[in-house]
């Protein structure tokens, strides 16, 4: 893009529009403000203070650097962009990672009762016990080991 004449600013934001990922949430909303007026190194620099971008800080330290002294800045972008795409590639690898551990949790709450309801319908003298009221305490305490355990499993599955 900055072959063909583009300003960084123009091509950070067609990047930011195609690549999705961290980067281009952090981005937009910055050079939006650019768009109204505010410097394009102040628009960088507050993307860094306002949003903790791990890997992509430095990066965007160093195009904020650059584009102030005036150096080229098509090198640094040529070795960003796989850092930027291994990047979207995480952040894609963990939302799936977590739909995953959301699947996991619905399939282990429901067998239980599954297995409960399968018991009650072969074996009908059973019934009784679980509705009386030792019966009910062990399936409370069930579910709410249940809950503690989805939740468990919900926290594990929160990456950074």
């Amino acid at each position: 893009m900055l072959q063909a004449g583009v300003g960084l600013p123009v091509a950070l934001f067609r990047l930011a529009e195609q690549v999705p990922g961290p980067l281009s949430e952090a981005l937009l909303p910055s050079l939006a403000r650019y768009e109204r007026g505010v410097p394009f190194a102040a628009c960088l620099r507050r993307v860094g203070q306002r949003v903790p971008l791990g890997r992509l800080g430095p990066i965007l330290r160093l195009l904020c650097t650059s584009y102030e002294s005036g150096l080229a800045i098509l090198p640094l972008l040529d070795r960003a962009l796989p850092v930027l795409e291994a990047e979207r590639r995480c952040s894609e690898r963990v939302r799936d990672l977590r739909r995953g551990a959301a699947a996991q949790i619905l399939v282990v709450s429901v067998i239980p009762w599954l297995i409960l309801a399968f018991l009650v319908t072969v074996h009908p003298a059973a019934l009784p016990a679980a509705t009386g009221s030792q019966g009910r305490l062990a399936l409370m305490c069930a579910l709410g080991l249940e809950l503690a355990g989805a939740l468990v499993v919900w926290r594990a599955s929160r990456f950074p």
